[in-house]
């Protein structure tokens, strides 16, 4: 036989012998408000909700037990225990020390938010205006020097605008034609 031990028959992988320390106290709540009606109130240190529970659970039950007999009592005494564990179950609203503690902790992380964005966007506009720098330097460095302007360089450019400007003319009203000859507009080849 192997040294490993067996596993559970449930398929449980948690030993048998830890128990959930909730389940306990439940567990006792139950058996509380079986013996005094507010018992488990009482538990969760809800005193004068526990004592009223209490005394409605043991004057309610009498009364509605006169009145409708063993199901009144019964009704009344496990009504009042069925509403008293119910709400021991439920989470006390937070003391004024903990809704200060939240407020001032949401406070400084809204704080500590804005002073990051702040300084995020500082970041940000520097990178940028190094960027910008970076491509305006690497340009100027790129691009040849601008020739001076002189009046010499000017009417050699405007002279050889208007010996070509003819013959552009001339090439597009000759291609129109042409286009208007065929009776559908000419198509220019694609670019690549």
């Amino acid at each position: 036989m192997s040294d490993q031990p067996n596993p559970t028959p449930s398929g449980s992988t948690t030993p048998a012998s830890t128990l959930d320390v909730d389940v306990i106290n439940n567990g006792v709540k139950l058996v509380g408000e079986a013996v005094v009606p507010g018992a488990s109130l009482l538990l969760e240190k809800h005193i004068s909700a526990g004592l009223l529970a209490a005394g409605v659970g043991v004057l309610g039950s009498a009364a509605l037990g006169s009145l409708l007999g063993p199901i009144g009592y019964v009704l009344g005494r496990y009504g009042t225990s069925a509403a008293s564990y119910a709400l021991s179950l439920e989470q006390p609203p937070p003391s004024d020390d903990v809704k200060q503690a939240i407020k001032e902790s949401t406070d400084a992380l809204a704080k500590a938010t804005a002073v990051n964005a702040e300084a995020i966007r500082r970041t940000m506009q520097e990178h940028t205006q190094t960027m910008q720098n970076f491509a305006t330097m690497a340009v100027n460095r790129m691009a040849p020097p601008a020739p001076a302007s002189t009046p010499e360089i000017t009417a050699a450019v405007v002279a050889a605008l208007q010996q070509a400007m003819p013959q552009m003319v001339n090439s597009v009203r000759a291609a129109m034609e042409e286009a208007a000859v065929e009776g559908q507009p000419r198509r220019t080849p694609a670019r690549t």
